[in-house]
C-alpha cells in the first residue's frame, strides 16, 4: 500500500459531511424513522412483556432504553453506500476513479465518517428529546467507554460495507448484497433482539466471537452496566483486531476487483 497523505482523506471526509448537509430531506427523514422505529418497537416488547415485569433480567423500562439507543446507533449507519458503489461499478465510473493517486479504501472510510457526522449529531439529539419530553432515558454509566465503542461500531460498519460493496464487481446488482447486510447487521448485533436473550451457546458465538455485537450490543451494554478498565481492554482490542481483519478482507477483494476492471476494461 502507498504511504497514506492523511491531510487528503480529511477532504473526503468533508466532502462526506457536506453531502448529508446537502439534502435536508434526508436529515428529515432520518429523524422520521427515528421516531418511527421508536413507537413500532415501544408497542411490539409491550405486547411481548404483556403482564410480565421482568424478561430475561430486563425490566420494560430497561428494554425501552435498549430500544432507544439501538434505534439511535443503527440509524447512523442508514446511507446506501452499497448501492451507490454498485452504480459506479455499473457505470464504469469506478474505473476512472481507480485510476485517480488516492487510496480508494481509504477514500472509502474517509468518506463515510464524514456522512455519518450529521446523522449523530441528529441521533444525539433525537435521544435526548425523548429523553426529556416523553421516556426517561439512564444516564450512561461510562461516557468515554461508550463514545469510543460507538466509534469502533462506525469502523466495523464501514469496513464491513467496503467487503460487501467489491462483491458488487461480480453480481448484477446490490439489492440482495444491501438485503445481506442488513440482515447480518440487525440480526448479529442485537439491533432486532437483544443478544443475551438467546440460548447460552449461541450467546458465546455472537458476543464473544463474532465482531457484529460491537455494532449495537455491546456499545449499549456499555452504556447501561458498569465495564472494569481490563474488561474494556479486552473488549478494545477484540473489535479493533476485527476491524484490521476486515480491512485486509476488503484490501485483499479490492485487489482483485481492480485488477478484474483493468484487465477486462470495466
Amino acid at each position: 500500500m502507498k504511504r497514506l497523505k492523511i491531510s487528503k482523506y480529511f477532504e473526503w471526509l468533508k466532502m462526506g459531511a457536506k453531502i448529508q448537509l446537502f439534502d435536508r430531506g434526508i436529515l428529515l427523514e432520518n429523524i422520521f424513522n427515528f421516531i418511527f422505529q421508536i413507537f413500532l418497537s415501544y408497542f411490539l416488547w409491550k405486547g411481548i412483556y404483556g403482564s410480565n415485569k421482568i424478561l430475561n433480567g430486563r425490566n420494560f423500562q430497561q428494554m425501552i432504553n435498549y430500544i432507544i439507543l439501538s434505534v439511535g446507533i443503527s440509524n447512523i449507519f442508514v446511507y446506501p453506500n452499497i448501492y451507490f458503489m454498485s452504480m459506479d461499478i455499473k457505470s464504469g465510473n469506478i474505473a476512472y476513479t481507480l485510476l485517480k493517486p488516492i487510496d480508494y479504501q481509504m477514500q472509502f472510510i474517509f468518506k463515510n465518517i464524514g456522512i455519518v457526522l450529521p446523522i449523530l449529531v441528529i441521533s444525539i439529539f433525537s435521544v435526548l428529546v425523548f429523553q426529556i419530553f416523553i421516556f426517561s432515558i439512564d444516564m450512561p454509566v461510562n461516557f468515554i467507554y461508550f463514545v469510543i465503542s460507538v466509534f469502533l461500531s462506525l469502523l466495523t460498519v464501514i469496513t464491513f460495507d467496503f467487503i460487501l460493496g467489491m462483491v458488487c464487481f461480480w453480481t448484477e446488482n446490490s439489492w440482495g448484497v444491501s438485503t445481506l447486510e442488513f440482515a447480518i447487521v440487525s440480526f448479529f448485533s442485537g439491533r432486532l433482539i437483544p443478544l443475551d436473550f438467546f440460548p447460552k451457546n449461541f450467546r458465546y458465538l455472537f458476543i464473544e466471537i463474532l465482531p457484529f455485537s460491537g455494532i449495537i450490543y455491546t456499545p449499549i451494554d456499555i452504556y447501561q452496566n458498569y465495564w472494569s478498565a481490563n474488561d474494556f481492554l479486552m473488549y478494545l482490542i477484540q473489535q479493533s483486531g476485527w476491524i484490521i481483519i476486515l480491512l485486509l478482507i476488503g484490501r485483499y477483494i479490492f485487489n482483485i476487483a481492480r485488477n478484474h476492471v483493468f484487465i477486462n476494461g470495466g
